[in-house]
């Protein structure tokens, strides 16, 4: 096993697998540096490596790609199942020659052999087509035959590198210059700015903006990772959801009480990695101020305020459901909140929607503890449009109480005694009366939307929604 310095952490599943590899299979007097950014003097940006191996007669700049399916590589460009790349060799060959030319002048008695550069695929696709002998693609089975000489072990003795004192003078020349490197700097044309803290494990989210169009406003950017292991079914259903949160979205573009979506990009290094680049709205949830128990959900004009809100809300869903569009997963957290005193929250998140005409996805794989699901939901029955009044009863009852309906799979799966424990902590008798209609079993006997905008647009102050959080 090869001794693994991790200056920073692998940023994508590929590499993870790449470098574990290498550290497994090669020698234990190989050294591995992973995931850095070297930022060398007189040049204006750092130098990416994905690892450098330092071997016994060779340093190695290594690329991991998460490429699967037939690759066919020319000179300039490689083509992959889902489009044309440049050659990855090609902007590798030149760190790897500045690489070179920095340790010649920082390493007492460096060898004078070149750095070698190697792309990985760890996948081991089909490669078809010629590469120029330094230019060697590297799979998980072929580690041991491209990472060591048999012709200098016979020609030259021992490597250079076998001297522990100048492979450790390579690190310590390159740890100091070096940074993790950062996960996601640019994708597509869009700059991260910084990650958003999320509870949400079908994906991870960014702030971005456009690099050329600087007067575009900030965008939220969500990264789903397909898992490499999954069923070809898994993983199409994986790909399906990630389609129809865009599909839904486009859909619905009229409707200011969705969050617009802009593109959606399929990551240049790993095929399993997908992002989708939406409206930013901001940070702030019905969930989030809920827990926090925000201004608009204290004092005389509480019940008042939460009504507005309701309204809104309801407004959103209503036209979703007449665009043929049934969200599905419909929760406080989902339902951010803007500065405009006139539409003051967007729905987002939906990836488990239903629409008409595409294949429905059921739903009791994104079943979890603060979920708001109808009981047709997770029995897996027909359903439609009315598990997103039940989904709103939910929502409206934390914003009422600031507390989860549900913590629980037992209570989801319990949702008579549930309410008959929970109703109580309701202090406004009219809502919890039609907040119970909503949360029936049979859907049947739930209102619908127009009359749960009847009821609380009634009960708001001169039937006005506007309001300002």
């Amino acid at each position: 096993m090869a001794k693994y310095i991790p200056i920073g952490e692998p940023v994508n599943r590929a590499e993870e697998n790449g470098l574990r590899s290498l550290r497994d299979l090669l020698p234990d007097h190989y050294t591995i540096l992973g995931s850095f950014d070297l930022r060398l003097k007189g040049r204006s940006g750092s130098l990416e490596f994905d690892a450098v191996v330092i071997g016994e007669y060779s340093v190695f700049a290594i690329e991991i790609k998460g490429w699967a399916g037939k690759i066919k590589l020319f000179q300039n460009k490689w083509e992959l199942d889902w489009g044309r790349i440049t050659n990855p060799f090609i902007n590798l060959e030149k760190k790897g020659k500045a690489l070179r030319t920095f340790l010649g002048q920082h390493v007492k008695n460096f060898p004078n052999f070149p750095v070698e550069t190697i792309v990985m695929l760890p996948r081991s696709p089909q490669v078809e087509g010629q590469v120029s002998r330094q230019d060697i693609v590297c799979g998980l089975t072929e580690i041991l035959e491209r990472f060591s000489n048999e012709e200098k072990m016979y020609t030259l003795g021992p490597g250079p590198f076998l001297d522990t004192a100048l492979k450790d003078s390579v690190v310590n020349a390159l740890i100091p210059l070096s940074s993790p490197s950062s996960d996601l700097k640019v994708v597509s044309d869009y700059e991260i700015l910084g990650e958003i803290e999320s509870d949400k494990s079908e994906y991870r989210e960014f702030i971005g903006r456009h690099q050329l169009l600087k007067s575009r406003n900030k965008v939220r950017i969500k990264r789903y990772a397909m898992d490499p292991l999954a069923t070809i079914v898994d993983r199409h259903n994986s790909f399906e959801r990630i389609l129809r949160d865009m599909e839904a979205i486009t859909e619905l573009e009229e409707n200011p009480y969705v969050a617009r979506g802009y593109d959606i990009i399929r990551d240049r290094d790993d095929e399993l990695n997908f992002y989708l680049v939406g409206e930013w709205v901001g940070t702030r949830s019905l969930g989030s101020i809920a827990a926090e128990k925000h201004p608009i959900f204290q004092g005389e004009e509480r019940s008042d305020s939460i009504k507005r809100l309701a309204v809104h809300l309801l407004r959103g869903v209503q036209f979703m459901h007449q665009k043929g569009i049934i969200h599905r997963n419909l929760r406080s957290e989902v339902v951010y909140l803007t500065k405009d005193a006139a539409i003051p929250l967007k729905i987002a998140d939906f990836e488990f929607a239903r629409i008409s005409h595409l294949p429905t996805i059921l739903g009791v794989e994104f079943l979890n503890p603060n979920a708001c699901i109808a009981p047709e939901l997770w029995q897996n029955k027909n359903h439609d449009h009315r598990v997103d009044i039940y989904a709103c009863a939910c929502v409206l009852f934390e914003m009422f109480t600031g507390e989860k309906l549900s913590k629980s799979l037992e209570s989801t799966f319990d949702p008579i005694e549930n309410w008959r424990q929970k109703s109580q902590l309701l202090e406004d008798d009219s809502a919890q009366e039609i907040l119970g209609l909503c949360l029936r079993n049979n859907p049947d006997e739930r209102p619908t939307i127009k009359e749960l905008l009847t009821f609380f647009g009634s009960r708001s102050p001169d039937g006005s929604a506007e309001l300002a959080i």
